[in-house]
This record gives structure tokens, C-alpha cells and sequence, in this order.
């Protein structure tokens, strides 16, 4: 009802959609977010697949689902964002349009996610990254105005959405950097046989592999 905090406020999706699922099913609040939480894990881990195959053979796509699956208990712990159901395909669909599909396709990718989680505007670092084709002034702003032009209406509604609900008080703080930063310190200074409490550590445990295998094949 427009009522509460400004950052969950803004994020529309993500209480739209489960309300969608209340008013057609006639299910709880409750069962509604499960709901949709096991349609877009399922849709998310499809995707990935045939994403993947596009570089690898059938079996390591399926490998590279069952990693993704292995390692999503480590991405929350004793929390769980509304929004990270949604999240998952809408990353993977910007992902696969920087890849594959035109700008307008991108920016209707970045617009949809940005509808449920801003941090789907993360994503133009890839696009940039994708289209980047060297250091001479010419190439560099051609790929920065690419990147600020699909990435515009996607940053114009978070724009306005957020001025919108500015009235509302903000959820959590607006900033973490010094709370991770010294929850990692305080999680490093934990016994290994303890890490299954150091959440502020599982970063590094849901990307230690990829990080690894990303430095050894930059190439």
C-alpha cells in the first residue's frame, strides 16, 4: 500500500508479483513468495542450462546448473531479500542479451530487472566490458554513450522511484561497506570449523572456484 520503507518500497516487483499470485490463487502471503520462489529457481536453473550451451557441451552445462544449485545455500543465511527469486532470471536474461541480442533488448532486460532490485543496474559493467574495443578516445566514448543509452531507461525509473518514495524511511542503512568490511575481519578471525556461521565469508565460498578458474583462463 505504498507504506513502507523506501528501498523495499521501490523494488515493485517484488511484492507485485506475489500479490498477482494471492489475487489469482487465493493463497497466503506466504505461500505466494514460496511459490514464486520455486517458479524462478526452476526457471533460473533452465535458462542457465541452455545459456551455457551456447559455450560448453550438454554435460558441463548441466555440471555448471548443478554448481549454481550447490552454492545458492551459501548466498543467504539467516535472510532472504523478497527480490532474489526474481533476481536470478533477470540477471541471467540481461546476461544472455548482452551476449546474444540487440541493445533495445538490453535495455528492456536492465528496465524489467530494475523493477524488482536495483542491482540488476550492475550489469552495465558487463555491457561496457562486452563492447569494450580499446583504450583510443573515438572507441571509448562510443562504448560509453552505448552503455549510458541502453542502461538510461532502467536508471531513469530507479531515478524516479526512488524520489517517489523518498519520504519513506530507508531500510537496513543505505550503506554497508564499514559492516562488511568488519564482518569479514571478524569471520577471519573465526576457527575453519566454525565457517558455517561466518556469513560475511560466503562470498569467497560461493566464488573461490570461479575466481580461481577466471584467473587461470582470463584468456
Amino acid at each position: 500500500a505504498f507504506r513502507y520503507t523506501q528501498n523495499e518500497q521501490s523494488r515493485v516487483l517484488q511484492f507485485y508479483i506475489p500479490e498477482l499470485l494471492v489475487r489469482t490463487l487465493g493463497v497466503s502471503v506466504s505461500h505466494a513468495y514460496m511459490i514464486q520462489r520455486w517458479a524462478f529457481v526452476a526457471i533460473a536453473f533452465t535458462l542457465f542450462h541452455a545459456y551455457l550451451r551456447r559455450w560448453f557441451s550438454e554435460a558441463i552445462a548441466f555440471a555448471g546448473v548443478l554448481l549454481l544449485a550447490a552454492v545458492m545455500p551459501f548466498s543467504f543465511y539467516n535472510d532472504l531479500q523478497e527480490s532474489s527469486a526474481f533476481l536470478m532470471p533477470s540477471v541471467l536474461v540481461g546476461l544472455w542479451t548482452i551476449r546474444d541480442g540487440p541493445s533495445w533488448s538490453v535495455a528492456l532486460a536492465l528496465l524489467s530487472g530494475a523493477l524488482n532490485n536495483e542491482t540488476t543496474l550492475s550489469l552495465a559493467s558487463v555491457y561496457f566490458a562486452d563492447r569494450f574495443r580499446g583504450w583510443r578516445p573515438v572507441s571509448m566514448w562510443r562504448t560509453i554513450w552505448e552503455t549510458l543509452a541502453v542502461t538510461a531507461p532502467a536508471l531513469v525509473y530507479t531515478a524516479w522511484i526512488r524520489y517517489a518514495t523518498s519520504g519513506r524511511p530507508h531500510l537496513g542503512g543505505a550503506r554497508h561497506w564499514g559492516d562488511n568490511i568488519g564482518g569479514i575481519l571478524a569471520d577471519l578471525r573465526l576457527s575453519p570449523l566454525e565457517y558455517h556461521r561466518a556469513a560475511y565469508l560466503s562470498i569467497f565460498f560461493i566464488f573461490s572456484m570461479t575466481l580461481v578458474a577466471a584467473k587461470a583462463f582470463f584468456r
